[in-house]
């Protein structure tokens, strides 16, 4: 279990509604080779190829750019291939509920 330091990247968070339920529909296979079948985060059970990611990404701060850095060079090639197809995904199919300002992460 991952408790995030930083509000807005915690998946649970209610501000997140809209990104999940476009993620659910559109990118569920992606999403469950990351982080397993529970990847929603409905019960903080983090698994898949990427469970050692969110842990890292759950103790950055908000403005931590470093921190998100050291954790993208940590992942294993599997998980970085399976974060590739998330983003991809996400792009292309829920970049409006994800991202509602429009701004480039």
């Amino acid at each position: 279990m991952a408790t995030f330091v930083c509000p807005e990247t915690d998946p649970t968070s209610p501000q997140n509604s809209a990104c999940r339920s476009c993620l659910s529909s559109q990118c569920n296979s992606q999403l469950t080779t990351a982080f397993g079948s529970d990847w929603d985060w409905a019960s903080d059970e983090y698994a898949g190829t990427c469970v050692s990611y969110v842990e890292c990404i759950a103790k950055c701060g908000c403005s931590d750019h470093t921190c998100v850095t050291s954790c993208l060079r940590a992942p294993s090639d599997d998980c970085m291939s399976a974060l590739s197809g998330v983003s991809t995904c996400l792009m292309q199919l829920c970049g409006t509920p994800c991202n509602p300002t429009g701004d480039a992460e």
